[in-house]
């Protein structure tokens, strides 16, 4: 109980506008008094309940000697978040918007999970390892997708923004996400033969992508939540602009440069020789494609990517992943039938949980696992979670889980 108290004391010395979520294993009995202002708050006894929120606002509080807090429990307590608030504005309450990302005073819960599936599932390593088959399937998205661009270069613009939309766009995010899984070194054993499929899955994308995404995505595991590291994140200037419905329409329709742009201002990176290599590659696909079939090819693909990154099923998987739609967790898994076009990407903590393992194989994780899987809150439709995100006055960019880098003990992830 050290480490709870520890927390406690450190969430209480705030004492302003405050929330605290405890997650338990079973019976939750919690009762936390400040006995300076006789506020007592507390949580009886309850066998379905597996978290709970305790609200401070407005409690001032004294840790000078005038404050005290006890804890009684019916079970083993297993995880506690405190995240940190403060004050909203007037027009943040009347919208229900968060007004700050949602502050968390512990590590990410990836690491700490994956050593309990090892202790418990050893034979959890089995499933690490490429994909073999990665590039077979990669290769053939590539050819039916610069086929397709060829086929329809002479059609009307209308005929190439449909057939953008309801073919090209699972296609360029099938290698979208393949591209995700070689940022992994999940096809080939060489890291130098996963990025070299990496440019060649990028090609159809119109936009070279794939090394810098590489660098900025392996930080996102590494330091997932941290302030100016993570750069999965929303910025502050989108929490503030993006407060209404209107403005999340606009968000969700151009998620995909806020996500390609984002790192670039945020944290920027020197190119090296390999986003040379992307670049030349791209460009001269893109300049003989334009030479041989005409601006209409180009722009096929360019609108897939585009489409597809936007309001489309199947880019929910940008928001379902990590936005906080149940306070205290701070990764989603998705396990509906989407996750065939998207390498498994739905299977999301599973992913973070165990990077090393190929989409192909985290299936068998979560069935190898189920205890550590099945009481998680998870999504069941990627369209779902767009409609709630643009209609729920709750959720907005804001509403992700950050930590400080002080708060990091250690890299966690590959």
């Amino acid at each position: 109980m050290s480490l709870v108290r520890e927390a406690l004391e450190d969430f209480l010395a705030g004492g302003y506008a405050r929330k605290l979520i405890i997650q338990c294993g079973g019976m939750l009995d919690i009762e936390i008094a400040l006995r300076q202002e006789e506020n007592v708050f507390r949580v009886p006894q309850d066998r379905k309940r597996r978290s709970v929120e305790l609200g401070f606002s407005g409690v001032a509080v004294d840790m000078s000697g005038n404050c005290s807090w006890e804890m009684r429990k019916a079970a083993d307590l297993t995880r506690f978040r405190v995240f940190d608030r403060v004050m909203p504005s007037a027009g943040a309450v009347a919208q229900g918007m968060e007004h700050d990302f949602f502050w968390s005073q512990t590590d990410e819960p990836h690491a700490s999970r994956r050593r309990q599936i090892m202790a418990s599932h050893p034979e959890v390593k089995q499933l690490f390892g490429p994909d073999h088959w990665a590039p077979a399937k990669i290769t053939v998205v590539v050819v039916l997708q610069l086929s397709a661009a060829v086929y329809f270069s002479n059609s009307s613009c209308w005929t190439i923004l449909l057939v953008s939309y309801f073919f090209g766009a699972f296609c360029n995010h099938n290698l979208f996400l393949a591209i995700h899984e070689l940022s992994h070194n999940l096809a080939c054993n060489s890291p130098f033969y996963n990025r070299l499929l990496g440019i060649f899955a990028n090609l159809p994308v119109g936009i070279p992508m794939s090394v810098t995404f590489q660098k900025y995505h392996l930080e996102h595991h590494r330091y997932q939540g941290v302030d100016g590291m993570d750069m999965d994140i929303p910025s502050y200037a989108e929490g503030q602009i993006v407060t209404n419905t209107a403005w999340k329409v606009l968000w969700v329709l151009f998620q995909l440069f806020f996500y390609a742009f984002r790192p670039l201002f945020l944290n920027p990176k020197p190119p090296g020789i390999w986003e040379f290599g992307n670049l030349v590659a791209q460009v001269a696909l893109d300049a003989a494609l334009v030479y041989y079939a005409g601006w209409k090819a180009l722009a096929y693909l360019i609108l897939s990517t585009f489409v597809g990154g936007g309001m489309h099923p199947i880019a929910g998987h940008f928001i379902s992943e990590h936005y906080v739609f149940e306070k205290g967790q701070e990764t989603y898994s998705y396990y509906g039938p989407l996750n065939l076009f998207t390498w498994n990407v739905g299977y999301h903590n599973e992913h973070h949980d165990f990077p090393r393992i190929a989409g192909s194989r985290l299936p068998e994780l979560t069935k190898m696992a189920p205890e550590f899987y099945g009481g998680l809150a998870s999504h069941k439709s990627w369209t779902y979670v767009i409609y709630r995100y643009i209609t729920d006055p709750t959720v907005g960019p804001f509403s992700r889980t950050k930590r400080k880098q002080r708060n990091i003990s250690s890299a966690k992830a590959d």
